[in-house]
């Protein structure tokens, strides 16, 4: 029984979820809060009245005052629809999650200025992240059709046909674009395509261009070691990585991929070597560590902690030694300590907690791992992974009516 609860267990508590959206919009400063915008004098020159319509917009972004805002944006469209306030109004809406008014917004700007490439690509934007895919593609494609020379229209759409993961129309839009719009980033998001699409060579080549026209580039560099290493080339992977890290040795982020691409070919040597010839740097350290034990090189991982500055150690070395202290040196008190060591607040609490449930489950300790458990539930509500382990440790102790009443209750809370 203990051996079958501690299998489940680890095998619960080694999962996890992750979801992200990044959505690129305009970003104004803050400021204090403004007062409501004040009625609009009509007897004002018809600059004057623009210029008040501007400032009453500013305003009351930059006092976060949505009502005022669209009420100054909606005077500002019949003033001026192509004025460049209207389109950092509504990605301003749609950065603090005004879907609906930044939609509203658009739409009546969109009317006005059917020119507008701002806008019209803005819209579309929300559409997408308002789960209406193929309304935002309905829309680029009319602004296409009717403006064929609006090339960032273009560049929108195949990128918007990427997100969708229509692959085959994401290559031919790709495909397409004029050799002036093939940016190094447009390569990079077609090489994508074409990896999805197992034209593993196609994507190489496309990556071999950019990376040409941005030498310098580090996601363009990075993106072509990915693509060499879908095509089966892990020597030229290898190679390019090496090349540009001569270039940049500073380049944290491209330096884990070539320590990642190491260990993917059973070269933890290698892999180690490569992180002890890097810069001095904490987050460099504690990142690679954490690569390491990704792949269960405990050693390896305990050698490079071990350079860091301390004691204490850095904080965001706690979890990566606590996990050391559990599977290498066999010391759960320790683990246990290391995280009761975090602060409160710690941005990685949610993980600390789920590691804790392992140890404690490793250790067989059930009363602690459930109450470890029942404190997570409380403590992460909209995180569904530990009423699901919880339920599952009450499920494989026969209490099946308790392991129902903790599934419903998460559901009840979160019905989708």
């Amino acid at each position: 029984m203990h051996r079958e609860l501690t299998t489940s267990l680890h095998a619960a508590a080694g999962r996890a979820f992750r979801a992200g959206i990044l959505m690129a919009v305009i970003c104004l400063p803050g400021g204090c809060a403004a007062p409501k915008a004040m009625p609009i004098n009509w007897d004002l020159t018809p600059d004057a009245e623009l210029n008040y319509s501007v400032l009453a917009l500013d305003q009351s972004m930059r006092g976060n005052d949505v009502e005022s805002a669209c009420d100054a944006a909606e005077q500002l469209i019949k003033l001026d629809p192509q004025n460049q306030m209207l389109p950092e109004a509504a990605a301003w809406l749609m950065l603090i999650h005004e879907n609906s008014a930044a939609a509203k917004l658009l739409k009546k700007a969109t009317a006005k200025a059917p020119d507008s490439i701002p806008l019209h690509l803005l819209l579309a934007e929300n559409f997408y992240y308002q789960g209406q895919a193929d309304a935002a593609l309905a829309l680029l494609n009319d602004f296409i059709r009717l403006h064929p020379a609006a090339g960032q229209a273009r560049q929108e759409m195949a990128i918007l046909l990427l997100k969708m993961q229509r692959w085959q129309d994401a290559d031919n839009a790709f495909a397409k674009l004029p050799e002036e719009l093939k940016t190094p980033e447009m390569r990079l998001n077609h090489a994508q395509v074409l990896t999805k699409l197992k034209r593993h060579h196609e994507a190489v080549r496309q990556m071999r261009a950019a990376a040409q026209s941005a030498p310098h580039n580090a996601d363009i560099q990075a993106g072509l070691i990915e693509a060499l290493s879908a095509a089966g080339d892990i020597a030229g992977a290898h190679d390019a990585g090496k090349r540009f890290l001569q270039q940049s040795p500073d380049n944290a982020a491209l330096r884990l991929r070539l320590m990642n691409i190491e260990l993917q070919q059973g070269r933890a040597a290698a892999a180690k070597s490569m992180a002890m010839d890097a810069p001095k740097d904490s987050a460099f350290t504690i990142a690679a560590a954490s690569l390491f034990l990704d792949y269960r090189h405990f050693e390896e991982a305990d050698a490079l902690l071990a350079t860091l500055p301390g004691p204490p150690p850095p904080e965001d070395a706690l979890i990566p030694l606590a996990v050391l202290d559990a599977e290498l040196r066999h010391d759960p008190d320790m683990a246990l300590r290391r995280l009761d060591a975090l602060p409160p607040g710690n941005e990685q609490a949610a993980k600390a907690m789920m590691l804790r449930v392992h140890i404690l489950s490793s250790a067989e300790r059930w009363e602690e791992t459930r109450e470890t458990l029942e404190k997570a539930c409380t403590l992460f509500p909209n995180d569904r992974q530990f009423p699901s382990i919880l339920s599952h440790y009450h499920l494989l102790r026969s209490d099946t009516g308790k392991a129902l009443d903790i599934a419903n209750a998460y559901l009840d809370k979160h019905p989708d």
